[in-house]
């Protein structure tokens, strides 16, 4: 199967098909340079199975935009459903692209979807469902946190993210926030995650490293735009922050505060460029 922007590397013993993507959201440029340094020093001698990685997204990374699509009303992570995936002359770029993966990943054991966050953060991993299924990746991972999206807060009933795209056909895939976007320190960390997880899995011949485990939080809640902006308190930008219930988060363009409507922790704040009325700004996540 030939896609644009993906390679291939098929190892010389048996093993999983692993695929990695970075830049599914074209403004997350981080996990494109680590893809890069796994095919530049990566062989089919190292590798057991088949390993794909490439660009999720190459026309937004291209444009350094989160979406491909000119309006930016949808974006590659959320399109992956079956209304998306069957339509038979799609327009937007990032439902072209995903029918485009589609079958790439139906056929993935284990999927690794490089992300970053817009303010500062401690690396986390992410999944729809099911902790104990993702447990066999995501506990290579040099992260202290795990989120799901059981309650279908973020995504709803049709979550339309690559990682749930492969749940649904049998595979495991998690989207591994690797921290805020320009933290060159935090990427050198997640290269080192990411071929740690390579070994676990068996993809890399090899002993993985076993880290503490990690805590797994539920999003719980949410909080919506009434503007086109919006300025988080100080003790609100920094994802895994705790907030208690009443807390400050910060104030709307019209002068309105926002205040938390539970305690947990604080994750997903949008950079200001994303800010739209009526759009989710941040979510909160309370233990699973």
């Amino acid at each position: 199967m030939t896609i644009p922007s993906i390679s291939t590397i098929q190892g010389y013993h048996d093993g999983p098909t692993v695929t990695i993507l970075g830049a599914t959201h074209g403004d997350e440029p981080g996990g494109v340079s680590i893809i890069r340094q796994l095919l530049a020093t990566l062989t089919s001698s190292d590798v057991c199975g088949t390993l794909h990685l490439g660009v999720g997204n190459p026309t937004a990374y291209r444009q350094c935009t989160r979406s491909a699509d000119p309006d930016g009303s949808l974006n590659l992570n959320r399109v992956f459903t079956d209304a998306h995936l069957t339509h038979p002359a799609p327009t937007h770029p990032d439902v072209q692209r995903a029918q485009e993966l589609a079958p790439l990943l139906a056929t993935t054991d284990f999927l690794i979807d490089l992300h970053a966050t817009s303010l500062p953060s401690e690396p986390f991993i992410c999944f729809g469902r099911d902790p104990e299924a993702h447990d066999t990746l995501y506990k290579y991972a040099p992260v202290a946190h795990v989120v799901t999206d059981a309650k279908q807060i973020l995504g709803g009933a049709h979550l339309g993210t690559t990682d749930a795209y492969v749940d649904a056909h049998g595979g495991v895939g998690i989207c591994y926030e690797t921290g805020q976007w320009s933290n060159e320190q935090q990427l050198r960390t997640a290269l080192q995650g990411v071929t740690n997880m390579l070994y676990g899995i068996g993809s890399l011949v090899g002993d993985p490293h076993l880290y503490p485990k990690p805590t797994v939080s539920v999003i719980s809640t949410s909080g919506c735009a009434t503007g086109n902006t919006f300025v988080f308190d100080p003790h609100a930008r920094e994802n895994w922050a705790a907030v208690t219930a009443g807390q400050l988060i910060g104030t709307h363009e019209n002068g309105v505060h926002e205040y938390a409507s539970q305690t947990g922790r604080i994750i997903f704040q949008s950079r200001a460029a994303h800010i739209r009325p009526g759009c989710t700004m941040y979510y909160i996540a309370t233990p699973y």
